[in-house]
């Protein structure tokens, strides 16, 4: 069995005026438990499907314009499209994106403080969500 060892090490993340609002230190040692690993993946195939419906959104929107019309219709079609409904679809996904993984995050976190302590765990996990890598 091979054990996987995770070092951590985190980054200031600062603001356009240069002042740093957040500082991370490393976890040395963190050895991901299956639960975490399981919520990695999980995470990064909800950050798949955000990829995968922003695809679906603007191919559905194009099949509307372009699809079995002749030129006069793709023109009417074009300018009958809702282009700012489009827009706010498109800019709201990061938004849902981040509330989904922060949801996951959050349970990962009342996970190893309640049921399973782990400190090391709890700080990875902690960092993940004010956005340390």
């Amino acid at each position: 069995m091979v054990q996987m060892y995770v070092e951590v090490r985190y980054f200031f993340i600062t603001t356009k005026k240069g002042k740093n609002f957040m500082s991370c230190s490393p976890i040395i040692g963190l050895r991901l438990d299956t639960e975490s690993k399981a919520a990695l993946e999980r995470i990064k195939g909800k950050q798949n499907f955000t990829k995968l419906l922003s695809s679906a959104i603007t191919v559905g929107v194009f099949n509307n314009i372009f699809t079995k019309n002749k030129a006069l219709v793709v023109a009417l079609n074009i300018t009958q499209t809702d282009w700012a409904l489009y827009s706010e679809a498109m800019s709201a996904l990061p938004i849902i994106q981040k509330h989904i993984i922060q949801k996951e995050i959050d349970l990962m976190i009342i996970h190893y403080q309640t049921g399973k302590y782990d400190y090391k765990h709890i700080q990875f996990w902690k960092g993940m969500k004010h956005g340390c890598r």
